[in-house]
């Protein structure tokens, strides 16, 4: 179960940077 842990955490981050990117 790590790996999807990983995986939803990289999903997450990269959902936020586009948020912020998308804001600016």
């Amino acid at each position: 179960g790590e790996a999807i842990k990983i995986k939803a955490s990289k999903k997450i981050a990269f959902r936020a940077a586009k948020d912020l990117k998308d804001s600016i």
